[in-house]
């Protein structure tokens, strides 16, 4: 009943049960089927992404149980396709969860983990040398893209799952991928844990008990790097170099990791933060690190946390039609330019070349643009990344902004939230 209460809580227009056809979605399923007051329709999804070895007989069994519980099935078959060196589980694991956040309309999506796999998943992050917010396992409720998610079984051990099913005659199928010791999963749940268990039988409690109390201290690390980040100024952007350069070193990497989690970026190993950490707090007034796509640069005062973005073809040039959207090359959106301006002369949309100047008032003096630049604060790797609206020959705007002396221009500048 209080697992109930917590799905009906939740804004959804439906419940999707993440099925496998295994023990623990089996229980799941089967258990809110047999529920009459839900208060929202039941679904279920089957992610196949070719792990399971011979898939017919497996997607029959889940088939005729989804048909014979009256709950409607959608399968989704996934491709992977790891990179060199890239963990199978892990491109698995991303497969199902961009495929479950592909689910149409407001599902709230519940998965069947239990507390055997919170156990097994805290240890293995141990094993990575992971901090609290790795060690914190599983969460119970979470999203996945834009849609709620629960995992209500979390306080469940297999064996209790087992005898369940037994006792109310649910069948299930056994992935046989789940014998397959080249994963760490597999081979922590058939070698490591029986050897613990059989000295500590609770084991499977008392480790998710830390997990939880791990989770607890990520909320507490996390309300500290709020206030930290109004204290160095972040604008969702950049912060400010010299006011976190009063913070502890350890609140400086706690307030890095959150600010690029908060920005949906990937944190850097430690090795590559420590570097971070020595940019902020160095007098130089250029610099960066960069990992995957992502890089951390500074500019005077400012530590920018941000995508890097590719190069903008130095030929690009594009005539302006009044009202019609331009796109832009490498992933800078789209330009729309309006105003009876533009009947005064030919007009074009580019990029920085070199050696362009701009009037920024109608009466005041002209000045190079790279000076216009220096004196907005613009970093110099986005100089190159903003688009100029050229009427008649002159520079009249800089992205959206647009200079005295050009009339009713307007200029409209659609480009992605990075």
């Amino acid at each position: 009943s209080a697992v109930k209460a917590r799905l009906l809580a939740v804004e959804a227009d439906r419940i999707v049960v993440a099925y496998s056809g295994g023990l623990d979605s089996s229980v799941l399923l089967h258990t809110l089927a047999q529920s009459s007051d839900l208060g929202m329709p039941l679904e279920a999804v089957h992610i196949d992404h070719g792990l399971q070895g011979a898939q017919l007989p497996w997607r029959t069994h889940i088939e005729t149980v989804t048909s014979a519980l009256g709950v409607p099935l959608e399968v989704i078959e996934i491709t992977l396709t790891p990179a060199k060196g890239e963990s199978i589980e892990a491109v698995a694991r991303q497969g199902r969860y961009q495929a479950l956040a592909g689910l149409a309309g407001r599902p709230l999506i519940v998965l069947a983990q239990h507390q055997d796999d919170q156990a097994e998943t805290f240890l293995l992050q141990l094993l990575r040398g992971a901090g609290p917010k790795g060690l914190a396992a599983m969460p119970d409720a979470f999203f996945i893209g834009d849609h709620p998610a629960m995992r209500p079984l979390l306080a469940i051990d297999r064996e209790g799952l087992s005898q369940f099913a037994k006792a109310m005659g649910i069948e299930w199928f056994d992935d046989p991928s789940n014998q397959d010791q080249r994963f760490d999963r597999n081979y922590l749940r058939s070698e490591v844990m029986p050897t613990i268990r059989a000295r500590w039988p609770s084991a499977s409690t008392t480790i998710s008990r830390a997990a939880s109390l791990q989770a607890e201290t990520t909320g507490v690390i996390a309300q500290q790097a709020t206030g930290d980040s109004r204290y160095v100024n972040w604008d969702g952007h950049s912060f400010s170099a010299s006011q976190c350069q009063h913070l502890p070193e350890s609140r400086q990497r706690n307030l890095v990791r959150f600010l690029l989690a908060t920005c949906g970026l990937p944190v850097p190993s430690l090795r590559r933060l420590t570097t971070v950490i020595g940019l902020l707090n160095s007098n130089a007034a250029r610099g960066e690190v960069c990992w995957a796509d992502v890089a951390a640069r500074r500019y005077r005062d400012r530590v920018f946390l941000e995508l890097v973005n590719p190069d903008v073809p130095s030929d690009f040039e594009t005539d302006v039609i009044a009202g019609v959207w331009i796109p832009l090359p490498g992933d800078l959106g789209q330009i729309c330019v309006s105003g009876s301006t533009l009947n005064h002369g030919a007009s074009t949309v580019r990029f920085r070349r070199g050696g362009e100047r701009v009037r920024p008032y109608e009466r005041g003096p002209s000045m190079p643009l790279a000076r216009w630049f220096q004196q907005r604060g613009v970093p110099p790797w986005r100089r190159q990344q903003l688009p100029l609206v050229i009427v008649d020959a002159k520079v009249a705007a800089v992205g959206d902004t647009v200079f005295e002396g050009f009339g009713d221009l307007r200029v409209t500048w659609e480009r992605p939230s990075g």
